[in-house]
C-alpha cells in the first residue's frame, strides 16, 4: 500500500507575501505600544509604581499661582489640593504628549524626541552642574501583556493578514 499527499502552496505563498509587506503589522504594533505607554502614565508606573516626587519638587509648587503657606507655616487648602492632584512626569503634559510612533517595513519606533525624555526614563544626574538626582521612572516600557499581544498579532498577521 502506498500513501501520498499533495502539498498546496497557496497558503505559503500568502505568508511569503505578507512577510514582504510588514509595515501594516508594525503600524499596529506601534499603536499598541503607544497605548501601553499612555497607561503607564495613567497608573503612575507599571508593573510597579514610580518613585514619589521629592519634597523639593512638591514644595516648589510649579504650576500653582496662589498662596502656598499660611502665617502658621502650614499649607493652604488650595495648595494642599494642588499637591494631591500632582501627577508624576506630567506637570505640563509635554512629555506624555510627545510620545509618537513611526512604522517602516522593517520595524516600529515608539518614543519621545524631547531632550529631557531620556533622563526621566532612565534616571541620572541633571540640572546645572549635574547636581540634581532624578530617579528612574520607566514610562517607555513594554509590559508582559504587550509582548503576549504582539505575538498573537504577529501570528494572526502571518497566517491570515489581519
Amino acid at each position: 500500500m502506498k500513501v501520498t499527499t499533495t502539498v498546496k502552496l497557496d497558503n505559503l505563498t500568502g505568508i511569503q507575501k505578507r512577510l514582504q509587506r510588514m509595515q501594516h503589522f508594525y503600524e499596529g504594533a506601534g499603536e499598541l505600544m503607544v497605548n501601553s505607554i499612555m497607561k503607564n502614565f495613567e497608573e503612575q508606573g507599571r508593573p510597579t509604581r514610580w518613585k514619589t516626587l521629592a519634597a523639593a519638587t512638591l514644595l516648589g509648587g510649579a504650576g500653582y499661582g496662589g498662596q502656598k503657606f499660611t502665617q502658621k507655616k502650614s499649607a493652604t487648602k488650595g495648595f494642599q489640593r494642588h499637591l494631591q492632584g500632582k501627577q508624576i512626569l506630567q506637570s505640563s503634559g509635554m512629555l506624555r504628549n510627545s510620545i509618537k510612533k513611526e512604522a517602516t517595513p522593517a520595524h516600529a519606533l515608539v518614543g519621545s524626541n524631547l531632550i529631557y525624555a531620556a533622563i526621566h526614563n532612565f534616571g541620572g544626574m541633571a540640572g546645572r552642574g549635574h547636581k540634581v538626582f532624578i530617579p528612574e521612572r520607566r514610562y517607555i516600557l513594554a509590559q508582559a501583556e504587550d509582548h503576549a499581544q504582539l505575538q498573537l498579532n504577529l501570528r494572526r498577521w502571518v497566517m491570515v493578514g489581519q
